[in-house]
């Protein structure tokens, strides 16, 4: 595995893999299909998981069989060399979610869609059997897949659309029904906000599923919702009670996850690791001098991405298989930090933003962000304050680390710009 590069110069993750996971590819297309002809190769994503360990999702365009006539054929592959083997699978054939195969085929989705969320079946042509366009939305290289059903509609109406997080393991799948039932998809109202929840549909135990309800239609995009707005949605959640047990997770232990990372990257990429760690430290010290805050309903991966503007004034609050308890710093935190990156990357594609004016906007503009959000979150606490920034630093520690795992230079630069201009003390 090959990972070398400047941080100071920005240069971290290389791009060359060693092996060439592509050739890697093209050979086993060699061996199996021997007919094939590969016109083009590219990898989707990279994941570094440790020395001479790597996988990746790689695509190839094959040549169509019969000469110039008809369409080429797209295959793609899931390929992870350790320790000198290598070992292939044809996608959706993944190792590491055994359910994913089956989960993404129409016919046999829709039998497990019948038996574990019987509501669907149900109206006038329930006896026609259950049909569904079946949509990978996600396919990351650890942790859970996320599947989307489109659904018809009962008497012609609306089509209706179910989502699916295919698991690793069934003890992952048992923590995610969990974490749903805490909250049952209700229905919160907080200050100035009404947020809706999610709700469990059912489980699969075999394929390792969990359907979930959808808030809204990807066809139709929603406004964005503000930083001041989130902020509120935050509020309202923490102030929610659990109808079931949940983990309870301290700052000690967010930062020991951060610690493994840097662990794992530094055997890549040990000075951008050793940047990193001292944000990190300067952040755990900050924790280490205030006391924690007291435990309430926590969202756990609480970024933009995982808000929803419905209609009626209404916010959709989406991915709930995180809940747990802890420290509302932690949320806000988390929040501010993935806000920042997005925030970063719109300024880095703006192409009417003269040359470097973005990043030295960049210090006024987290500033205002963290000043708006802060100010909506209504506890006006100084200690609540200087806890948020320290797990905001934390949160943007482990995006630069994530970033280079996967051979994401830009992500890493940006993750590493925002450190370094991360307010520190609660803006004005």
């Amino acid at each position: 595995m090959t990972a070398t590069g400047r941080v100071r110069g920005f240069e971290v993750a290389s791009p060359t893999l060693d092996p060439d996971l592509g050739a890697v590819a093209r050979a086993w297309v060699a061996d199996r299909r021997p007919d094939a002809t590969p016109i083009r190769t590219w990898t989707h994503t990279a994941l570094y998981r440790g020395p001479d360990d790597v996988s990746a999702r790689v695509s190839l365009e094959l040549a169509p069989t019969r000469g110039d006539e008809g369409p080429s054929e797209d295959l793609t592959l899931l390929v992870r060399s350790r320790g000198g083997n290598t070992v292939v699978s044809e996608f959706p054939q993944d190792p590491g979610v055994p359910g994913l195969e089956t989960m993404l085929d129409p016919r046999s989705a829709a039998e497990v869609l019948s038996q574990a969320v019987p509501e669907l079946s149900r109206g006038p042509d329930r006896h026609a059997g259950l049909r569904c366009g079946v949509t990978l939305v996600h396919h990351p290289r650890t942790g859970a897949c996320v599947v989307r059903y489109d659904l018809p509609g009962p008497d012609g109406r609306r089509p209706r659309q179910v989502y699916a997080k295919v698991y690793p393991s069934v003890a992952d799948l048992r923590r995610s029904a969990a974490a749903h039932q805490a909250v049952e998809g209700r229905l919160l109202h907080g200050p100035d906000v009404v947020v809706r929840l999610p709700r469990l549909l059912g489980v699969d135990i075999d394929t390792r599923a969990a359907f979930i309800e959808s808030l809204g239609s990807h066809d139709t995009p929603s406004a964005e919702v503000l930083p001041a707005e989130a902020a509120r949605v935050l509020a309202t959640l923490h102030r929610a009670t659990a109808l079931n047990d949940l983990p309870a997770v301290g700052a000690a232990l967010d930062v020991d996850r951060v610690r493994d990372e840097l662990a794992l990257v530094r055997t890549g990429w040990p000075e951008l690791a050793a940047r990193v760690a001292e944000h990190v430290d300067a952040a755990a010290r900050c924790l280490d001098r205030s006391p924690e805050g007291d435990p309430v309903l926590s969202h756990g991966d609480f970024t933009p991405s995982q808000l929803l503007r419905m209609p009626r004034d209404v916010i959709g609050l989406l991915d709930l298989d995180t809940l747990r308890h802890a420290e509302p710093a932690a949320d806000l935190g988390r929040y501010l930090a993935y806000a920042s990156v997005r925030r970063g990357r719109r300024g880095r594609s703006d192409p009417g933003d003269p040359g470097g004016s973005a990043a030295e906007r960049l210090p006024s503009a987290l500033s205002e962000l963290y000043a708006v959000a802060l100010a909506a979150y209504p506890v006006a606490d100084p200690v609540l304050t200087e806890r948020v920034l320290a797990h905001a630093r934390i949160q943007l520690g482990l995006l630069a680390l994530r970033a280079a795992r996967r051979f994401k230079d830009d992500r890493v630069r940006l993750a590493l710009s925002l450190l370094d201009h991360a307010p520190t003390r609660r803006p004005s």
